[in-house]
């Protein structure tokens, strides 16, 4: 019994993860840094930020990468040969920490 009941609930909760990724929206996200030598970025779209998604450049010096991400407002902060960087192109907030975070808003 259970079994049929841990499998029940994984059987939702893999329903559920389905469900939340129908609704993602592909966004780009870069930043101008053509002297770096990696490139990252991190955000609320991720629990506590603890996933970094590495940046591809091309030839103009821009890093980007697209993420699916669910509707909501994200906070994010890219991470420039080790050195936390915001891009200017995008809205900021202060984080009350000292500094300065970008803001998207997934429709």
């Amino acid at each position: 019994m259970k079994v049929n009941g841990l499998i029940t609930r994984l059987t939702m909760l893999a329903a559920l993860c389905l469900t939340a990724n129908a609704n993602a929206v592909q966004v780009e996200l870069f930043i101008h840094a053509p002297q770096a030598q990696s490139v990252s970025v991190a955000g609320s779209f991720d629990p506590w930020w603890q996933k970094r998604h590495p940046l591809v450049r091309d030839t103009e010096g821009y890093w980007q990468v697209n993420l699916d991400l669910p509707p909501g407002r994200y906070e994010l902060q890219f991470l420039v040969d080790g050195q936390w960087r915001h891009n200017p192109d995008f809205k900021q907030i202060d984080d009350g920490l000292g500094s300065i975070n970008n803001i998207i808003v997934v429709p």
